[in-house]
């Protein structure tokens, strides 16, 4: 994988993680910087520190330790330092999924990995999910590295467990590939036997203990709802995606050509994150860093196979580049998608930028009762007040003891900005007096919450006519945002 025109590729490829990631500010990365803040000066707190509806809920962040590293990196680089970083722990998962790649092939998988990541990318905790779970695949497939290093496999995460709730993928991982080992040579390893304990028993290893286990079971166990409401947990045939399919396809025919190269461990991982990575869209990146690696082996052998004969080489040359304009035609159409669509979320084209400094300029009474998408934003931005519902509370469920605060919000505000319930009753419930939505133009961009099979859910929902229902006055609007205050 050494030369120029490969330096190139990694060249590129890295640009374009940086570029999503300095154009694109994540909805979620306000309460991210904000949380690591709050732990640095007070600790981790035991309840909600943003909400109003839910400030008794005993919530777990299950990202605690990267919300701290995020809040330091962005108070002394900066976003186009911290969007460096993130450029480059997803370049080195990307190395991860095509390590030791011989001969031109693996570009490849570089390529149509990289788009299916692209699309995903930016400054987000997720991203330490790919590097994690393609280096412990790695390690698990090297014969050599895991006899001599497995017993730092608990430790690997530990790590991990305190850094982003994909860990417990990683014990599964885990277990189903000692397990299938196991299974294919008809023994049980003692040695791997105690690492799998051992790795289970070290991810409670963290500030919340078992209940950070409770806490991605919670998320995981509301995942049909997910699909219906948030944008990134939708089904595969919400968008398409044909990076994603392309690597499945060649990966599973490759694979099945040389299926006596590949076993009961490859296949396992490959089924088992395709039905994830299918699932919801979210999950199409862990299937990526999986299939990668089965990828580059599968061009290997055939290369192996058709490298005597002078015609087969000639023919699997013109194959070769078939296929490269075909990859690299997807990955300028996707990839250009992906970089346009960051384009679109910036402060001064998503975020209510200007609105915010209205509202500091001009006190207001009563709580702020905005969208889903712009609560980790306010978290940020406007610190002195509480939020409605943000990026973390999708999940957030329980019988609450406190009459003036919610049982699960989010279904709550589905059913306000569904139609499906009077908005009034909630918003004197919360002791709401100030409503910043966006303006009607931009409302299903900002909304993100449309679903495939939910065409008509929330379409007829107009918030100017709610307003106007119930009586409140519109007194500032602009490109992005409007504001309604109660009489």
């Amino acid at each position: 994988m050494v030369g120029k025109k490969n330096v190139w590729l990694w060249i590129v490829v890295w640009v374009a993680f940086w570029l999503r990631g300095y154009w694109m500010l994540d909805p979620d990365f306000g309460w991210h910087v904000r949380m690591g803040e709050v732990i640095l000066e007070s600790g981790i707190p035991l309840t909600d520190p943003f909400s109003y509806t839910m400030a008794a809920f005993p919530f777990v962040d299950h990202e605690w330790l990267t919300n701290v590293l995020m809040y330091l990196g962005y108070r002394s680089i900066g976003m186009v330092g911290l969007a460096a970083v993130f450029a480059t722990l997803a370049v080195a998962a990307l190395a991860v999924a095509v390590r030791g790649g011989r001969g031109k092939w693996w570009e490849m998988a570089v390529i149509l990995v990289g788009v299916v990541w692209l699309g995903r990318g930016g400054v987000r905790p997720q991203v330490l999910d790919w590097l994690f779970l393609g280096g412990e695949w790695a390690w698990l497939l090297s014969h050599r590295w895991w006899k001599k290093w497995r017993w730092l496999m608990p430790v690997y995460l530990a790590v991990w467990a305190n850094l982003h709730g994909g860990f417990a993928l990683g014990v599964m991982v885990l277990v189903a590939v000692l397990g299938a080992k196991m299974v294919s040579e008809r023994k049980i390893d003692l040695p791997d036997l105690g690492v799998m304990v051992l790795g289970a028993v070290a991810t409670f290893i963290n500030p919340y203990g078992g209940q950070l286990w409770w806490e991605v079971w919670s998320q995981a166990s509301e995942s049909s709802f997910f699909r219906r409401t948030v944008a990134e947990w939708q089904p595969w045939y919400a968008a398409t995606e044909l990076g994603f399919w392309l690597l499945g396809a060649m990966s599973l025919v490759l694979m099945w050509r040389y299926r006596r190269k590949f076993d009961l461990r490859h296949w396992g991982m490959w089924g088992g994150f395709l039905v994830l990575g299918t699932s919801t869209l979210r999950h199409a990146a862990l299937f990526a860093a999986v299939a990668g690696p089965m990828l580059v082996r599968g061009w290997e052998l055939m290369e192996e196979e058709f490298s005597g004969e002078k015609e087969k080489k000639a023919r699997v040359e013109r194959f070769y580049k078939l296929v490269l304009a075909v990859v690299g035609i997807v990955a300028v159409v996707e990839g250009g998608v992906g970089l346009a669509g960051a384009r679109q979320l910036t402060p001064e084209k998503f975020y209510p930028e200007k609105a915010l400094e209205w509202i500091k300029v001009n006190p207001t009474k009563g709580e702020i009762f905005s969208s889903y998408g712009w609560g980790g934003y306010l978290i940020w931005k406007l610190p002195e007040r509480r939020v409605f519902v943000d990026g973390r509370m999708a999940g957030w469920q329980w019988k609450s003891p406190y009459p003036d605060q919610a049982d699960w919000i989010f279904k709550d505000y589905i059913k306000m900005i569904w139609g499906e319930a009077d908005i009034g009753p909630y918003l004197e419930k919360y002791g709401v007096g100030v409503v910043l939505w966006p303006v009607k133009k931009e409302k299903k961009a900002l909304i993100n919450l449309s679903w495939l099979g939910k065409k008509d859910k929330g379409k007829g929902f107009d918030m100017a006519v709610e307003m106007e229902k119930l009586g409140w006055a519109l007194v500032y609007t602009d490109d992005t945002a409007e504001i309604y205050l109660k009489p």
